[in-house]
């Protein structure tokens, strides 16, 4: 797996930290968390096309983490004529929020492709399914049998509730993707991503919480918030970053979403006084492989 950092920034307009965006890649799939105003424009810079995107996953909806959601649904049907279909995931009240969104703001004239809309909680598990030895084109066929697992009910649904739709998947050939709450809004998540026995946690914004040390237990890469050096309520410092992977036993740790008051401090010092493990500073385009 590969995880590129397209912004390590906050709602704070910074020069060289675009607003929240990651992009993951593994088994020729390429997934997007989040995507802060930019991100579009990131992505162009990686030479990403739109098109190999067909799945996003949101942590929570404040604008620095989900402004070009809307750039990405008009630029996919008016710049780029897409037709496969677009899987969105976001947490609780996501559905209405995107219903909202798309008829009293977006409101275009006609979609000329399908998006599939899911809700994220505490447990919930999402299977992508990939071959890593197919094309895109392959690929985007695959896409279609994405399947969405809730923990609490141990129900497969498989667009309409198809329980044998994906029973010889194997885990190889597969992208597994967990959420959990976080503690930063009332339905705010945090995502585990699993491929090949290796593991990328994304905390997107979140305070500390038995929770986040909990996802993140093992972790080949945990990516955490590191807002501000001093402590606010529903972020994280330096220090509190250190002791959720020390706790988890991550193996490496991402510090992200830098606010411009952490340009005061040593970030990794601070960090390093509870986790010994390596500590990396996020920067936009950060390349990563796991």
């Amino acid at each position: 797996m590969k995880l590129t950092i397209l912004g390590s920034g906050t709602a704070a307009p910074r020069l060289k930290r675009n607003m929240s965006g990651y992009l993951l890649e593994a088994g020729g799939k390429k997934i997007l968390f989040d995507s802060g105003a930019g991100t579009i424009r990131q992505l162009l810079e990686l030479k990403v096309n739109l098109l190999n995107i067909d799945n996003i996953f949101y942590t929570h909806l404040h604008n620095d983490h989900i402004n070009d959601l809307g750039a990405i649904i008009w630029s996919n049907n008016y710049g780029m004529a897409r037709k496969k279909p677009l899987n969105i995931y976001g947490p609780k009240g996501f559905r209405e929020y995107f219903k909202i969104f798309m008829e009293k703001i977006l409101k275009p004239k006609k979609l000329n492709y399908k998006t599939n809309v899911r809700e994220m909680f505490g447990g919930t598990m999402i299977k992508i399914p990939i071959n890593e030895k197919t094309n895109d084109t392959t690929n985007q066929k695959i896409n279609k049998k994405i399947s969405l697992i809730n923990k609490t009910n141990k129900n497969l649904i498989m667009g309409k509730n198809n329980k044998n739709s994906t029973k010889n998947i194997n885990n190889k050939n597969q992208i597994t993707i967990k959420s959990i709450k976080s503690k930063h809004t009332g339905s705010s998540v945090s995502y585990r991503v699993k491929h090949n026995s290796k593991s990328i946690v994304y905390s997107g914004d979140t305070d500390y919480s038995d929770e986040i040390i909990k996802i993140s237990k093992d972790a080949d890469l945990l990516i955490l918030e590191c807002s501000f050096p001093y402590k606010k309520d529903g972020h994280l410092t330096p220090e509190l970053c250190g002791k959720i992977a020390a706790k988890a036993n991550a193996k490496k740790l991402v510090l992200t979403h830098f606010y411009p008051e952490c340009d005061l401090i040593d970030a990794k010092k601070e960090c390093s006084k509870e986790y010994n493990g390596e500590v990396v500073l996020a920067e936009d385009f950060m390349g990563i492989k796991v």
